[in-house]
């Protein structure tokens, strides 16, 4: 741990944006939702990547899909003086209960952890559904999730 701190350090990395490094982190949402994240140690201009898994709480009752064991998401982040911009997506298959069909769909989520108490980081997300071309535009839902650090995992 010792060693840790002083290569963050050294590397010029806040504290507070040190502690999503390393280890797998675990996040709640206000719906319930957990994600884990595991962050790659930035570049020397705060680029890094993001991999982990969601596990939803959500699911849509008008669909009547079966909730997903956890799915693997990627993405990336940039360390900033205040905080680290990042971006995960999810790519989804549901089987619908009824028909058993499989549908798609993927999720981004962009957000910002700021390095403040309480650890969370605030998201705006998109999910798209898979659809017809014509049905594109009426497929996209839009919201909001603000996840709050649970565990290191």
């Amino acid at each position: 741990m010792v060693v840790t701190l002083l290569l963050l350090f050294l590397m010029n990395i806040e504290i507070d944006t040190a502690l999503l490094l390393g280890n797998s982190k675990k996040w709640r949402n206000q719906l319930g939702s957990n994600v884990t994240l595991l962050m790659t140690v930035p570049d020397s201009e705060g680029f890094g990547r993001l991999s982990g898994v969601y596990e939803t709480a959500v699911v849509s009752k008008q669909e009547e899909n079966e909730r997903p064991p956890s799915t693997p998401l990627f993405g990336t982040y940039r360390r900033l003086a205040d905080g680290v911009l990042l971006s995960f997506i999810v790519q989804w298959r549901f089987k619908n209960a009824k028909s058993g069909e499989l549908t798609h769909s993927t999720t981004s989520w962009t957000g910002k952890y700021f390095n403040e108490t309480p650890l969370q980081f605030e998201t705006t997300w998109q999910l798209l559904s898979d659809t017809s071309q014509a049905q594109l535009w009426s497929s996209v839902r839009t919201n909001k999730d603000v996840f709050t650090l649970v565990e290191d995992v």
